[in-house]
């Protein structure tokens, strides 16, 4: 093989490869968002707290939730240290561990397998009470409480008004109390942004009217 063949072969080779190189990288791009923006710009989700006693109710069905889709499974989704695969052992800590470093990983966008992941396991819907906390015009009625009657009396007396809001939160309208309204709203709080994302602005509205001051 002459000088010239040569040069021209190792030149074509190396040509190719490049192709190649750029031909994956263009075709297989590495994953750019950030999940934790990520979840902010959905708006569908928030992030479980992973300080010490902080939701920790949420924190328990994510774990019950992760310990059933994984039962069975010598591998888990998140390879959590001490995972067993009948869930006989409690990893809640290791799962807010993995939680806490994962929000800081990239994906593809909100289709990505990886991101449905981490909002299932490591975060929870948006619900009307969460939205309704952010906005400082609102001042939501304590459900748990028996110092509120007054505010509760209130809404009563405005039923008439409050009718298409009250029976939009799923309440029985005709011969409603104070009381059961109160407790309608006590239900209501937990509707969230993607179990009912069609009805989701009426079902907030409705929140607002009825369950704030």
């Amino acid at each position: 093989m002459t000088p010239l063949v040569k040069a021209g072969v190792i030149g074509g080779i190396l040509t190719s490869l490049a192709g190649a190189g750029y031909a994956s990288t263009y075709l297989f791009p590495s994953p750019t968002k950030k999940v934790s923006d990520l979840i902010t710009r959905q708006d569908l989700y928030m992030l479980l707290k992973t300080g010490n006693n902080e939701d920790t109710t949420h924190w328990t069905k994510a774990w019950e939730a992760y310990k059933k889709d994984n039962n069975g499974n010598e591998n888990d989704i998140f390879g959590l240290e001490g995972w067993k695969s009948d869930g006989s052992v409690d990893v809640t800590a290791k799962l807010k561990e993995k939680c806490g470093i994962l929000k800081g990983s990239l994906v593809y966008d909100t289709d990505d397998s990886q991101y449905k992941n981490i909002t299932k396991y490591c975060g929870r819907a948006i619900t009307v009470e969460d939205e309704a906390k952010k906005d400082s015009t609102l001042t939501i009625i304590n459900t748990e409480t028996s110092g509120t009657a007054g505010d509760w009396d209130n809404k009563h007396t405005n039923r008439s008004n409050l009718k298409a809001y009250i029976e939009k939160l799923g309440m029985t309208f005709s011969g409603i109390n104070a009381n059961q309204i109160k407790e309608g709203c006590k239900v209501a709080k937990t509707k969230d942004k993607v179990t009912n994302k069609d009805q989701y602005s009426g079902i907030y509205e409705a929140y607002k009217k009825v369950c704030t001051k």
